[in-house]
């Protein structure tokens, strides 16, 4: 599986977890519920923008 493929993929997935965290605020009235919808809100987010910088900066130039 290519690099791109992946990184996708694992875009696509922190999305989830995003959307995920959102519904879990709707739905919840607990405390409980409340840390867990926005821990998943604003953790995810940091992995997507610590992915990008990692994949922008990592960039491997091939000298053929």
């Amino acid at each position: 599986m290519s690099k791109q493929l992946r990184l996708v993929m694992a875009i696509i997935i922190m999305i989830g977890f995003v959307l995920n965290g959102i519904y879990i605020l709707k739905i919840s009235n607990t405390i409980t519920g409340q840390v867990i919808g926005w821990s998943n809100i604003i953790f995810f987010p940091s992995f997507l923008v610590w992915t990008f910088i990692k994949y922008m900066t990592n960039k491997k130039v091939n000298h053929n």
